[in-house]
């Protein structure tokens, strides 16, 4: 009798003891819909939230958003409530690019409870890259236009974009004084922030 009692007992304390260590920890995953963002646009953040338990619900999930001045995000905080057991949740947040390029790095903070209170810290390192822009330069002559002479033409074009130019057309536009042999370029292709001389043949 005093043997099936302290198996009994032993049971019960080896029960509680499996219940009280049953746990969890929310798994977060992400996805950016673009590589990288210029200053002044959005982009979307989806984050994967999943319970990886398959006995413990997660419960009371929040989420906080922060990054530094140059991020704007929306919304900041959302309540998403539980999580049962081997299921998965997604949510998506808008950021925009304030100004500024490189890396901005957002921080996720997820608070939940399995069951106990845990916490949850992603962070998104984000790039922000400014478009190619061409820019002229400036024009050279390689001597004095007079009537008549033939003469060459040099145009430097800059991109001032954080990626390279690709198939960049160059047109110079009608003119009374001058007539040229061609009235376009082909540039196959301009670095970052690379410089390239453009000629023309004018009369």
């Amino acid at each position: 009798m005093r043997k099936s009692l302290l198996i009994a007992v032993m049971f019960v304390v080896l029960a509680s003891q499996l219940v009280l260590s049953a746990d969890t920890t929310l798994s977060v995953d992400y996805v950016i819909a673009d590589e990288s963002i210029r200053p002044g646009s959005e982009t979307t953040i989806t984050f994967t939230l999943t319970n990886p338990s398959s006995s413990v619900d997660i419960t009371s999930i929040k989420a906080y958003f922060s990054g530094g001045s140059d991020l704007e995000i929306s919304p900041t905080q959302i309540t998403l409530g539980g999580l049962d057991a081997t299921r998965t949740k997604d949510v998506a947040i808008v950021v925009k690019a304030k100004s500024g390029t490189g890396i901005s790095n957002l921080n996720a903070r997820f608070t939940y409870y399995a069951p106990t209170q845990k916490i949850a810290n992603v962070n998104v390192p984000m790039e922000v890259k400014q478009l190619p822009t061409i820019q002229v330069l400036g024009t050279e002559y390689d001597r004095v236009p007079g009537p008549g002479s033939a003469i060459k033409l040099n145009l430097t074009l800059k991109n001032n974009g954080d990626g390279s130019a690709d198939d960049i057309q160059v047109e110079l536009g009608e003119s009374d004084a001058f007539v040229a042999e061609t009235n376009d370029a082909y540039v196959d292709s301009l670095i970052a922030h690379g410089v390239v001389d453009v000629p023309f043949e004018i009369t």
